[in-house]
């Protein structure tokens, strides 16, 4: 490789239909005196790292390169070094002593390359941070269909088991279950967090009892709350430790 001749004092490659762009391995040959690359097929940007070398004489006319000179490399060679480039262009400061129609930078034309490398920056780092808000995401939603999976099957369990409802006997009462299923509105007393309450009036032995009766339903989606659940258990412990049978 050419940029391993450490010690090259002069390179003359003109007028050899090369292509690509300037290798910034040129930089490395200290010794480098003269730089001779016109009349080719060069295209991109000039190395900034050629501002290092000590060169007396560079030439890069008569080919495609584009965008800025390096300043230097225009202090070196003057503006004859860089005619025949469409594309290249110059800061304001050599406005003036220019004269053979180069390009002025605008302003945006120095600062593209920077530009253009922080937003393929922003967009990786965007692209990023969507796969990872979007596994989260999902793996949210995975969650809570898994919750209301295992309510459903909880709640699918319940009705199996009695589809009207659960009977539990706090005192020893004589009744049938016939008279507390077809409990009417007339008879309510009180209505709670938990259920409505009836008065019941039994027939074999003539006395009136409180029957509650706990939400059904779509009322039963009111048990994935734990505090409903220590009203319940709260109001059941209460009834337990009643003594008289009303």
């Amino acid at each position: 490789m050419i940029g391993n001749c450490a010690r090259m004092v002069e390179l003359n490659l003109a007028l050899n239909s090369l292509t690509g762009s300037i290798p910034h391995t040129f930089s490395s040959i200290t010794s480098l005196n003269s730089l001779n690359l016109s009349s080719n097929k060069l295209t991109g940007l000039i190395p900034d790292s050629l501002e290092k070398l000590k060169l007396s004489c560079i030439d890069l006319s008569e080919n495609q390169l584009s965008r800025r000179i390096p300043p230097d490399l225009l202090t070196m060679g003057g503006e004859k070094a860089f005619i025949g480039n469409k594309e290249l262009s110059v800061d304001q400061n050599f406005k003036v002593i220019l004269r053979s129609g180069i390009n002025i930078c605008t302003g945006n034309d120095g600062q593209r390359g920077f530009f253009a490398g922080k937003y393929v920056l922003f967009c990786a780092v965007a692209s990023a941070l969507v796969v990872i808000l979007a596994g989260l995401l999902f793996e949210s939603y995975k969650k809570i269909k898994l919750g209301e999976a295992d309510v459903e099957k909880d709640l699918e369990g319940e009705k199996q088991v009695d589809p009207r409802w659960k009977l539990s006997s706090f005192h020893r009462v004589e009744m049938d279950a016939d008279e507390i299923c077809s409990l009417e509105e007339e008879y309510l007393i009180g209505t709670g967090a938990t259920g409505k309450v009836y008065r019941v009036d039994l027939k074999r032995n003539d006395t009136t009892v409180a029957v509650q009766q706990l939400w059904k339903g779509e009322g039963v989606k009111m048990w994935k709350s734990v505090r409903c659940r220590s009203i319940v258990g709260a109001d059941v412990a209460i009834v337990c430790h009643v003594r008289h049978c009303r």
